[in-house]
């Protein structure tokens, strides 16, 4: 249902906006990162779909949704095989949406995610361990300590 709304381009963008980040909080529990069905490639392709949206918010939020959600827990969980095939069709995704986009701010936004990922490509053992210390228990909110 929440992926039907952030798709429905007749629904209006807030609501579109606000399902697209209440999934987030949900994804990890409702899509299979470990072993990607067609649950997730619908998610991942209603993302992708995102980056030509009318809306600049939501092409926005589709691109970090792909890179800043999903490929994330992918590199986390997902076979790397699996991972890196998501991957690449997310950066021809963007590549192919940079090649029309108009707006300033959302094209400095699909930039600054390439160049992210171009980074990450190049030293993926810092991206690793980024990703090990946002797993580690912290001393935050949740009451528990390093």
């Amino acid at each position: 249902y929440i992926l039907r709304l952030i798709a429905d381009k007749n629904a209006p963008t807030s609501l579109r906006a606000a399902a697209d980040s209440a999934l987030s909080g949900w994804d990890e529990q409702i899509f299979n990162f470990k072993s990607p069905d067609e649950r997730m490639d619908r998610m991942f392709n209603t993302y992708i779909d995102l980056l030509s949206d009318k809306s600049p918010n939501l092409r926005i939020s589709g691109v970090s949704m792909l890179f800043d959600r999903t490929l994330d827990s992918m590199a986390m969980m997902s076979p790397p095989v699996r991972t890196k095939e998501y991957t690449q069709k997310a950066v021809q995704a963007v590549q192919k949406a940079m090649a029309v986009e108009t707006n300033s701010r959302v094209m400095l936004f699909f930039k600054s995610r390439m160049d992210m990922h171009e980074y990450e490509e190049k030293h993926p053992d810092e991206k690793l361990r980024q990703m090990h210390e946002l797993e580690m228990p912290s001393s935050g909110t949740n009451g528990r300590s390093r």
